[in-house]
């Protein structure tokens, strides 16, 4: 029998096909009622009292035990329980950060048959072994055991397909990667202190940081000597490639960067730190997750320290990067560059439009709701990009679409909110000689999400 689903919005809503082709467009279809209605009072008026007497708190944290965290697909909560009915082409039978290694098995149930009318997936088990770091990942592929791989594999899949001949049984595939940077640099534009909010939105104060950044040294240095210097914009293979957005403000000159500091009244104390217009030191930290991202932001660091800017760069567990945008207590941020090729999808760092926003949370919070009590007005640019994308989520023309976030783009060049390091390169990934029906080359990106549209469940071994 055939269904009719209808999604019914208080607004237009032109990007939802969009959204649902992304990684969060599962969520429609993640929650199997036959099995989660007992565990929701609105279903069963007992679920509590029997949540109690299961040993849980109560209904909720039962329901996250049987199903996980609802609304947060990245959860690790959402792998814990094998006996949750899915849609997915494996299911689990074993558990995730308890068994090691983590298995799923064919769903005999799965939807999908190929041309021919065979029943998919091909392949019968998957088996994911559980490391510790990057590196380990490296080790296991040199020893042969990883089928295919994307993730964590750029040094040793640049081996591989530099010198094919010294891995024999090993292909490689290419990938495009999606962010547009390796490390986004953000300053507060909302900055809880109101002397560090003035300074950080003074846009030559921003252009100075940029200019001071010894981009060619960090990628010979933390970037494995690959990628060019770019900012935060739209990739080359992007329609809405940027050129005054991606290349403005790239020339290492450190000596002009001072003497902008210089012009702007912020002078060098005796110490050689810049001193604030109330006399403080001008001091604040930079924060980000992840190794990779850490190892730039300290040079990046020691750049901006040499022009009398005391800047200390952390690596912060995830939970606290994000409770501290949250509570807008963060000086600056970095992260990676979404928004490289879904340009539309990914504005965060173009304007402020979502939480990921860390240049603007408080902005981004008037966009979503100017009632918020800790919503900020923004200034009149920001105001006419939101005005803009409020246009591109009305109408269903692609090409009025396109127009309108040219010009978002065009206002985010002359503004420069946020500034990058460098281009994140075409990479590849690697596969064992057998393993067939892996594309060639393929997006790598949480939006797209890698490698989900490639349709592994058509993976087979010869």
């Amino acid at each position: 029998m055939d269904h009719a689903v209808a999604f019914i919005f208080d607004h237009p809503h032109a990007l939802f096909t969009q959204f649902l082709a992304g990684p969060e467009g599962v969520e429609p279809t993640s929650y199997p009622s036959h099995y989660l209605k007992q565990f929701h009072p609105a279903f069963n008026p007992n679920a509590d009292e029997e949540a109690k007497a299961a040993g849980f708190e109560g209904w909720k944290a039962q329901f996250v035990a049987k199903f996980g965290e609802p609304g947060n697909i990245d959860n690790k909560t959402r792998w814990m329980n094998k006996e949750l009915p899915t849609l997915n082409a494996w299911v689990l039978d074993s558990t995730h950060t308890v068994d090691e290694p983590l298995g799923a098995v064919r769903n005999p149930y799965y939807w999908k048959v190929d041309p021919a009318g065979l029943q998919l997936p091909y392949i019968d088990r998957l088996h994911f072994e559980v490391v510790k770091s990057k590196s380990d990942i490296r080790d296991v592929a040199r020893a042969g055991k990883i089928d295919m791989q994307a993730r964590a594999m750029p040094s040793f899949a640049e081996q591989v397909n530099a010198s094919p001949q010294d891995w024999p049984g090993v292909n490689t595939f290419g990938v495009i990667d999606t962010d547009m940077n390796k490390a986004v640099i953000a300053l507060n534009l909302n900055h809880r202190d109101p002397v560090l909010r003035d300074i950080f939105n003074m846009k030559d104060f921003r252009i100075a940081l940029s200019i001071s950044i010894d981009r060619a040294a960090i990628i010979r240095s933390a970037g494995e000597n690959i990628g060019v210097p770019f900012q935060a914009a739209p990739r080359p293979e992007s329609e809405f490639y940027n050129e005054k957005l991606a290349k403005q403000y790239l020339d290492y000159t450190p000596g002009k960067a001072a003497q902008m500091l210089d012009d702007l009244g912020l002078v060098r104390g005796e110490d050689g730190i810049r001193r604030r217009p109330d006399g403080k030191r001008l001091s604040f930290f930079i924060d980000t997750v992840g190794d990779d991202r850490y190892e730039i932001l300290l040079r990046v660091a020691k750049d901006w320290r040499a022009i009398g800017v005391d800047v200390t760069a952390r690596n912060l567990a995830q939970h606290t990067f994000y409770d501290t945008r949250e509570l807008n207590e963060h000086d600056a941020s970095s992260w990676g560059g979404d928004g490289g090729i879904s340009v539309i999808q990914s504005p965060i760092f173009y304007f402020p439009i979502y939480y990921e926003s860390v240049q603007a949370v408080n902005w981004a919070r008037w966009y979503r709701d100017p009632s918020d009590p800790k919503a900020e007005e923004p200034t009149e640019p920001v105001k006419r990009q939101m005005e803009l994308y409020r246009q591109i989520v009305k109408t269903q023309s692609q090409d009025e679409q396109g127009r309108l976030m040219t010009e978002i783009l065009n206002i985010a060049a002359e503004e420069f909110y946020v500034f990058g390091v460098s281009l994140p390169p075409i990479r590849y990934g690697i596969y064992r000689q057998g393993f067939e029906n892996v594309p060639a080359l393929m997006p790598a990106a949480w939006t797209y999400p890698t490698p989900a549209p490639t349709n592994p469940p058509q993976y087979f071994f010869k």
